[in-house]
């Protein structure tokens, strides 16, 4: 049940995120690998920078094909 909440509740967040812009998960994405640099040294510092790299990457593929499509031949 609790797991349910917290899904909605990130579900909501992101879609409120989505209505103020669309390029507004890539800036934060940038300003989360700034801060992770900057951040603890060690192995936090890889997590943080390899994690935001990830949901950067996951966004820019989920963002051309919104906006692109997939077009057929």
């Amino acid at each position: 049940m609790a797991a349910l909440i917290i899904i909605l509740i990130i579900s909501d967040s992101f879609s409120f995120v989505l209505n103020k812009s669309l390029y507004l998960p890539f800036i934060f994405g940038a300003i989360g690998i700034i801060f992770g640099w900057f951040g603890i040294k060690g192995d936090v510092r890889k997590c943080l920078i390899g994690v935001n790299t990830l949901a950067l990457g996951f966004y820019l593929i989920v963002f051309l094909m919104a906006m692109v499509g997939f077009q057929e031949p």
